[in-house]
């Protein structure tokens, strides 16, 4: 076999290999703590592009972004930045939860706590909440399948980390919610 013959087939291979994984992969990093214990701000989490609905289950991490339902006004920095969060509802679920607190400026007009809400996930869409307290669907309810970017696979190394391997995501078990 030529030599040259075989690099260039090497090369070739080898930029189709990078291309796939390009279009099939990408890498984002946490912003903020809405994911706190699981995920840091900085820490870096590798996702796969493209996930079919039906293979969705509740605890996975996933990559999404919030769309303008009522579609009145033009996609603003809320649609197009990426959120990582947890898919807690599937179609046809029934989700009852508790609203995150109201801010002292407002509790003493409340003067009460916030009543839990309940959401019913219609088909085509999904429930997702951070494992801590941020903007998620209980504050603006189930997402369309349309909305998700990519399901998270593992988290990467941090920046500047010296350890051997990166570390697959722990996704517990997941739970059943109340069905009606």
């Amino acid at each position: 076999m030529n030599p040259l013959y075989f690099l260039l087939s090497c090369l070739v291979g080898v930029g189709l290999l990078v291309g796939l994984a390009r279009l099939l992969l990408f890498i984002v990093e946490v912003q903020g703590q809405s994911m706190m214990p699981t995920l840091l701000h900085g820490d870096r989490v590798l996702a796969l592009r493209f996930w079919p609905g039906r293979w969705l289950r509740r605890g996975q991490i996933v990559v999404t972004h919030y769309l303008d339902t009522r579609q009145t006004r033009q996609p603003d920095a809320l649609s197009e930045q990426k959120y990582i969060k947890r898919i807690t509802g599937l179609p046809g679920d029934t989700m009852t939860v508790e609203m995150p607190p109201l801010p002292l400026s407002q509790k003493a007009a409340a003067n009460e706590r916030p009543q839990p809400r309940t959401w019913r996930v219609p088909p085509g869409h999904y429930f997702v909440q951070g494992d801590s307290w941020g903007l998620d669907s209980r504050l603006l309810g189930p997402l369309p399948f349309c909305a998700l970017r990519g399901v998270v696979i593992m988290k990467l190394k941090r920046r500047g980390e010296h350890t051997n391997q990166s570390a697959p995501l722990e996704i517990p078990k997941p739970t059943k919610p109340e069905q009606s």
